[in-house]
């Protein structure tokens, strides 16, 4: 796709299955890896799908956009579970998940075909941030980083260490603020990431130039690029 470089200042990349890959061969990017079997394991649950069911609750059960960490989603998870366990026995379960997470995420992820070839296309024409959503803080950045991809970025913003995650407006705010740009200069920025619901529609309400990068190519399940949305399919397209 071509790209009109006069039409923007900055560009504000989303960064998991944008820049760095973490769905996994079925193209789930949940992130749980065995949690859930670990869960039935520590017996917590009788079957990993309760797990799962519980940890769907403990995601969504705050409602006013703040970010909630992975030790306080696995807290919340395991609290769910029919049998009585005392908060000790919760805690040290969580640390043994945590743990368990920390190694198969680090073996899992990859960055994205493609991402640091574009990245130094355009690092060297345009000023670039990221704006991401995670569950523990400063994790985004050091994955760039491990990555050798950090270095293109003026900043990378997580939801973790900010405390609110997309599509809540205020994260986008604050991105805003570390580029040195008000609200009104929204469409001075192109916004690239995967997701709809946290990457296109806010960005789109914001004002931002919006490019959908539309992972269907890789992944089976991937939602269609919203009407009147300019999308790419690889980052060779992004030109």
């Amino acid at each position: 796709m071509k790209i009109n470089i006069e039409d923007f200042d900055w560009i504000f990349f989303d960064c998991f299955n944008t820049l760095i890959d973490d769905f996994d061969e079925h193209g789930d990017e949940s992130g749980l890896g065995s949690l859930p079997s670990l869960a039935v394991e520590l017996g917590f649950f009788v079957s990993s799908a309760a797990f799962v069911a519980a940890y769907a609750h403990a995601r969504a059960f705050r409602q006013d956009g703040r970010e909630t960490l992975l030790p306080e989603r696995l807290t919340h998870a395991l609290s769910l579970t029919s049998h009585h366990h005392k908060v000790g026995e919760i805690a040290h379960a969580v640390s043994r998940m945590q743990e368990r997470w920390e190694e198969e995420y680090h073996r899992m992820i990859r960055p994205t075909p493609g991402a640091s070839e574009m990245l130094t296309y355009w690092s060297a024409r345009k000023p670039t941030g990221v704006v991401s959503n995670f569950f523990l803080p400063r994790r985004p950045e050091s994955y760039l980083e491990r990555f050798g991809m950090r270095s293109h970025f003026r900043f990378v913003v997580d939801s973790a260490e900010f405390g609110y995650r997309k599509p809540n407006h205020r994260i986008f705010h604050h991105a805003f603020a570390q580029a040195r740009l008000s609200v009104t200069d929204a469409r001075r920025v192109l916004y690239i990431g995967d997701r709809n619901d946290l990457d296109v529609r806010p960005a789109r309400q914001l004002g931002m130039r919006v490019l959908h990068f539309n992972r269907s190519r890789h992944r089976s399940g991937v939602e269609a690029t919203i009407d009147g949305v300019a999308a790419i399919y690889d980052w060779t397209d992004f030109r």
